[in-house]
């Protein structure tokens, strides 16, 4: 009987997160003792002028954090924040409509109660500044943020999704520049703290709203203004003081794609590249061999980068003695997994129409037949099937690969078609308990670049990694390596000598 179970919560959560964008950052962990809380706010004139001003309340107690957010025209060079100083930028956005919007944090210190902050302009122009006052965030650092810019004009503006934590303070905040806003909507969650509207051509206009977090995911709140336009949409996370420590990540899964270098994957990826961007990547990463098969050995045990002296041959024609990084964490007592898209039965060593036998690694060591025949399996959906059950259960192996099909893997399909497969899934794994609880690392990366360029994309999405760029080389053998150190293992074959992804990345 085909087993189909649905998963209604991870379903919802998913979903959101895949409509908000990639943008979920930070960790999971119990409450803290004081929530974060709202004092006060204050916004500019968003009229033309010389300069911007806005004033910290008087009622501000050194040790509360101020939020600080300035949008205006990318062409026209304002100067500041000036009259209160050690302000931290924390982001800045610069959109191709025109619009830079950057956030800045500052702790309150003494003597800052009731004093102004300013931008200068060169010559009058319009521009949004908004001023916010929270108590009980964890100084030092107690932020996370990230901005969503709308694709073209509409009248819902969605801010992306982070990890929050119980204690926590979402805050949501959308400022845009056009014709014909005349009001904000909040359409979802929250409390209305500030709102701006300004008037004539060109006027810009902004809402500022916070919700209390829980552990999970926040954020993926929708505004909606009468008319159409192109917003810069944030979310900040203000987290308590003295969180409690988060454990780095025991389990490893890791996702293939095929057959593209890193300099032309990004620009048609836009969901991979925001990945790359919000959590940790390898900029020298390299595929090893022509064409796939050998890769995926070379991860997967170390060695088999000759394929047999074959092209591509399928497992009957290219038996490999000896152990796989699977079967070395089943010999520890350690859990391993294989979820092979389009697969019709466990451990396939054939091809059928959209399953090729060459991605999927484990099917070449006869050595671990009856582990493969029980633990390689196909993949299922994002609402049923084995992958689905141990996100939601949280029993997702120690360590695990993830094989689309050659449409989703972007070997057949194209690479749009890989990146929406990616903005599918990755929010269902980011949704279970393994992920959330700091457990889970994901890994996407390439088999293979293009001709001689083998630089290929290698991401690493991590409660853990925030905006993590690592420079050092590295390839295959690497991967092999980051996962057998994962669970504990000795390496194998040429990992051994591989210089260690896991410290690169902190993990």
């Amino acid at each position: 009987m085909t087993r189909f179970r649905r998963h209604p919560i991870l379903l919802l959560i998913a979903l959101a997160l895949a409509l908000a964008g990639p943008s979920a950052a930070g960790a999971v962990s119990p409450a803290a003792a004081e929530p974060v809380a709202f004092v006060s706010a204050d916004h500019s004139d968003p009229g033309a002028q010389l300069q911007k001003t806005v004033t910290v309340p008087a009622n501000a107690v050194a040790g509360q954090t101020l939020l600080l957010a300035f949008t205006h025209r990318t062409a026209v060079a304002w100067t500041g924040p000036g009259g209160v100083t050690g302000w931290r930028e924390a982001r800045s956005a610069t959109t191709d409509f025109g619009l830079t919007s950057t956030v800045w944090t500052k702790t309150v210190a003494d003597g800052d109660a009731g004093a102004t902050v300013s931008f200068d302009a060169p010559d009058y122009a319009k521009g949004m500044l908004t001023l916010a006052l929270y108590s009980g965030v964890d100084p030092g650092p107690g932020v996370d943020i990230a901005y969503a810019v709308d694709a073209a004009e509409t009248t819902v503006h969605t801010t992306p999704v982070l990890s929050g934590r119980a204690g926590a303070l979402t805050v949501s905040y959308w400022v845009d520049r056009g014709v014909g806003t005349t009001s904000w909507a909040l359409a979802s969650g929250g409390t209305v703290r500030d709102v701006a509207l300004g008037t004539g051509g060109g006027r810009y206009s902004s809402l500022l709203a916070d919700s209390p977090s829980a552990d999970g995911p926040v954020g993926g709140l929708t505004a909606e203004t009468p008319a159409p336009s192109q917003a810069v949409s944030w979310t900040v996370v203000l987290r308590p003081t003295a969180p409690p420590s988060v454990p780095g990540p025991t389990k490893v899964l890791v996702i293939w794609e095929e057959n593209e270098s890193a300099v032309t994957a990004f620009p048609a990826m836009p969901y991979l590249t925001s990945l790359s961007t919000t959590f940790g990547k390898a900029t020298a990463y390299r595929g090893d061999v022509h064409p796939s098969l050998g890769n995926y050995l070379v991860a997967a045990s170390g060695r088999g980068e000759d394929t047999c002296g074959l092209h591509d041959p399928l497992p009957a024609l290219c038996s490999l003695p000896g152990q796989t990084v699977f079967g070395a964490a089943l010999a520890a007592g350690r859990t391993a997994k294989t979820y092979a898209e389009a697969m019709t039965t466990n451990c396939q060593r054939t091809n059928s129409p959209r399953y090729a036998a060459r991605h999927n690694p484990w099917t070449y060591f006869p050595d671990e037949a009856a582990a493969c025949t029980s633990l390689d399996v196909p993949l299922g959906t994002t609402t049923a099937g084995e992958l689905a059950d141990d996100v939601t259960n949280g029993t997702l192996p120690d360590v695990s690969m993830v094989i689309p099909d050659l449409i989703n893997d972007a070997h057949d399909g194209s690479l749009l078609q890989a990146d929406n497969w990616l903005r599918q899934w990755v929010p269902v794994l980011m949704s279970g308990p393994d992920y959330r609880s700091g457990k889970l690392a994901i890994i996407v990366t390439f088999d293979e670049g293009i001709g001689l360029d083998q630089n290929v994309p290698f991401v690493v999405v991590s409660p853990d990694q925030r905006g993590r760029v690592v420079n050092a080389p590295f390839d295959h053998y690497a991967l092999g390596r980051l996962l057998t150190d994962m669970v504990g293992v000795a390496p194998l074959g040429g990992g051994a000598t591989a210089t260690g992804l896991r410290s690169a990345f902190g993990l």
